[in-house]
């Protein structure tokens, strides 16, 4: 996919900071279209707040051709808008765009926390300011089962509790009832079951390191077991982004790791995508976004409590107009290593879990192969010091 447009909204350059590639969307086929409206027809719940089944699809097709073609890296893209061909309209209003955020084959936390921050920090710059975070985990394949077949027997059992809207809700599926019944019954919703209670040990770490990095970021958040996403498609980790002002979904987002399966494939591809419905965005040129990806520098992560830390690193980076190079998804120095001798960039920082607990970053100078510790805060200015040079 490439990109011929002159501008774009000011997100993509958000979105480029953290480590996303600016691209315009694959086309919808035919086929997907075809194989999505067949698993809507035999399952049945569909969420309109999140993007279209057709265009994750679309993605995990063609990445799989890409990998054929080259090493297997994982893929971090934006693009705006709906893919052509989608057949699923967005759900806008007046002044506002969307945009949608995709990371594919990354099965670590840090892709779902990624996807989120970038989203608080786009939501923010356009006059989004007080959110919160409505996170759920619906498991994978075997959890998603174990739940449907508790959840349905339990509901079963106290139809004669509901009202008539929950029990048509119930007579579409489990899902439909959470998702739309949620607010009606409630005394018959407290005591159902809940996906969170059939989650292996690797997914309920999984969705524990999410939450760390949360309150990390400082984002606010709330579990909410009533956010389920799409049944066709969903799994593990779903979220609605709400604007506590309007009270408004103004994102939502879903890992779509078993998707690739539904054509005849063996394999899962671990992927996770949301989409933002952003209000009067302002633009930004090609330009620009070209020169936020001409960074010098080369940010190294070690760890987990640093990884917990670079987000907002970046972020600090960012407000101070500074982009730095990355692969934040990466966990093994050699190969953060190989990914700064690609970018042939001169400078290196990297923290470390001591940085991390002590508030530093060791900055390192290629070419002299001199390096220093400094304080987290001092970045910024020393980094505009060699930008200068």
């Amino acid at each position: 996919m490439t990109n011929k447009q002159t501008t774009f909204f000011n997100s993509a350059g958000i979105a480029k900071y953290f480590g996303f590639e600016i691209e315009k969307p694959y086309p919808v086929t035919k086929d997907d279209i075809k194989t999505t409206k067949a698993a809507q027809k035999e399952v049945g719940y569909l969420d309109d707040i999140l993007f279209p089944m057709e265009e994750a699809l679309t993605i995990l097709k063609n990445y799989k051709e890409e990998i054929g073609k080259e090493s297997i890296e994982p893929k971090i893209f934006y693009y705006e808008g709906t893919a052509p061909g989608s057949h699923k309209k967005r759900r806008k209003k007046p002044g506002e765009e969307i945009v949608n955020l995709h990371i594919v084959n990354v099965d670590k936390s840090i892709a779902d926390a990624t996807l989120i921050k970038t989203a608080q920090v786009i939501l923010e710059e356009n006059g989004v300011k007080n959110i919160c975070v409505r996170i759920n985990n619906i498991g994978g394949k075997e959890s998603q089962i174990a739940f449907l077949r508790e959840a349905t027997a339990y509901y079963r059992k106290n139809i004669n509790e509901m009202d008539v809207n929950c029990r048509q809700y119930f007579k579409d599926g489990v899902y439909t009832l959470i998702k739309k019944g949620h607010k009606k019954c409630s005394a018959v919703h407290e005591e159902a079951p809940r996906t969170m209670d059939f989650l292996g040990d690797t997914t309920r770490k999984h969705f524990g390191e999410i939450i760390e990095f949360l309150e990390t970021m400082n984002i606010p958040y709330e579990i909410d077991p009533f956010i389920v996403g799409d049944q066709n498609f969903s799994s593990h980790t779903v979220f609605e982004i709400i604007d506590c002002d309007t009270k408004k979904v103004v994102a939502a987002g879903s890992r779509y790791n078993m998707l690739y399966k539904k054509i005849g494939t063996r394999k899962e591809i671990p992927s996770i995508g949301m989409t933002i419905n952003v209000p009067k965005p302002k633009t930004i040129t090609k330009a620009a976004i070209d020169k936020i990806g001409k960074a010098n520098v080369f940010f190294m992560q070690l760890g987990y409590e640093a990884k917990l830390n670079s987000l907002r690193i970046i972020d600090e980076l960012r407000k101070e107009k500074i982009s730095v190079k990355h692969k934040i998804y990466r966990d093994r120095l050699t190969n953060q290593i190989s990914a700064s001798k690609k970018t042939k960039s001169d400078f290196i920082i990297i923290t470390g879990q001591k940085e991390a607990m002590e508030g530093t970053i060791i900055f390192r100078d290629k070419e002299s192969k001199s390096q220093m510790v400094i304080d987290v805060n001092d970045l910024p200015k020393t980094l505009k010091a060699i930008a200068t040079k």
